[in-house]
């Protein structure tokens, strides 16, 4: 999980898009799973 947002080009996007269509997986409700960060 990134902390800061990051700059991507949008036809950076679409050739990733392109190269690896349906690249993505439902969001999972966190549960009782926990987001730790560590310095």
């Amino acid at each position: 999980v990134a902390m800061e947002p990051v700059d991507v080009d949008p036809a950076d996007i679409q050739r990733f898009a392109s190269l690896y269509p349906s690249n993505a997986r439902p969001i999972h409700s966190p549960n009782r799973r926990f987001i730790l960060r560590q310095s």
